[in-house]
């Protein structure tokens, strides 16, 4: 009983430390500049005559001292989260399906293997460059047409919108291994899924969302929206063309520890120094440390198999939402979707009744 509240301080003293060290206030005017960039957009090439490699042979046409005058960008990868992604190796379990985020090319030709059980990088374990760029054999130093056998310029919404969605929008297959998606644009469907888990979430000890649900924030999808209460998204979800490449990729330039960078924050808000523009990030912050103080209250006088009020569940899936969504706060919470986390937040707080039960 009282594990859960403290777990809950612990992400709250977190996510404010990192906000208050990380994201001081800067306050700047969004001019849209550089942000529909043609170089940003998707390649989109047609792979399916290809199969997958692996990164050790991306790695020796784009890794370091290469033949061929190519940048490195297989050292900042392997120093990424993406290629130590997890490393307890659930990903090699052929039941769990994990293998669908966790692991490149699974159940495809040359890729991730469900009965191999590999958790070696040789073996297509991790995310690795093809999870992005789509599978490579055709890309090789003899190809005619390279830039048309790979996908240079990733599609933000296929690929990065492929794991970072949350479990909830992932569908199983019939051997209840995770295998295809949620369309985040039907809102019937994605309502469905919530509805499927959220009951019983908060007698759960992981809760269901899972960990970084960035595209349905992004898209201002995938909270528990009240009835009577209007949901709007930020700029950056409609007005930025394939916007993960463009704030993760800052602008082409192939970095790829795939850390936001604040030049693309310049390209709109000309002079920021933080990720805490106009103090937006501190606010979204603050909302997520009141939420969770109120939370963690009830938790620590309802058991845990009987924490399935309504208003609670509600509230808890918007709290981790967005707390799974902005990294413990690394990513400097509301940047994805400010408007929608805000208003995600604001109904929780106003709604949850402590003495619901």
């Amino acid at each position: 009983m009282r594990k859960n509240l403290v777990v809950l301080c612990l992400i709250f003293s977190g996510l404010m430390l990192v906000g208050l060290i990380g994201c001081t206030t800067t306050t700047t005017t969004a001019t849209g500049n550089g942000v529909t960039d043609p170089s940003h957009a998707p390649s989109n090439n047609d792979l399916s005559a290809a199969s997958y490699v692996g990164s050790l042979t991306c790695k020796e046409c784009h890794g370091p001292g290469n033949d061929d005058g190519n940048e490195d960008v297989y050292t900042p990868w392997k120093n990424s989260a993406h290629a130590s992604v997890i490393g307890s190796g659930a990903s090699s379990n052929p039941s769990s399906g994990c293998g669908f985020c966790h692991a490149t090319g699974y159940k495809q030709t040359g890729g991730y293997s469900i009965t191999s059980n590999s958790t070696t990088e040789a073996g297509m374990y991790t995310v690795q460059c093809e999870m992005c760029h789509g599978p490579g054999s055709l890309h090789t130093p003899e190809a005619a047409a390279k830039s048309a056998t790979i996908n240079k310029v990733p599609d933000a919404i296929a690929t990065c919108g492929r794991c970072h969605r949350g479990r909830p929008f992932v569908v199983k297959d019939a051997n209840g291994r995770y295998d295809s998606l949620v369309d985040m644009d039907n809102k019937t469907a994605v309502n469905a899924s919530i509805e499927a888990v959220r009951g019983t979430s908060g007698t759960l000890t992981r809760h269901p969302i899972h960990y970084r649900p960035n595209l349905p924030v992004f898209k201002g999808t995938g909270g528990y929206e009240y009835s009577g209460s209007t949901y709007t998204s930020s700029f950056h979800t409609s007005g930025i063309s394939n916007a993960c490449v463009v704030c993760h990729l800052q602008f082409g330039t192939d970095k790829h520890d795939l850390e936001p960078d604040l030049a693309a924050c310049n390209s709109c808000h000309t002079g920021v120094i933080t990720f805490d523009v106009d103090g937006k990030n501190t606010e979204i912050l603050g909302l997520l440390q009141t939420l969770g103080a109120e939370l963690g209250s009830y938790e620590a006088a309802v058991t845990r198999s009987a924490r399935t009020a309504e208003s609670y569940t509600k509230a808890l899936w918007n709290f981790y939402l967005i707390t799974r969504e902005t990294d413990a706060g690394k990513a400097c919470a509301g940047v994805h979707n400010y408007r929608y986390a805000k208003q995600l937040l604001q109904d929780a707080i106003n709604n949850f009744d402590p003495a619901d039960r």
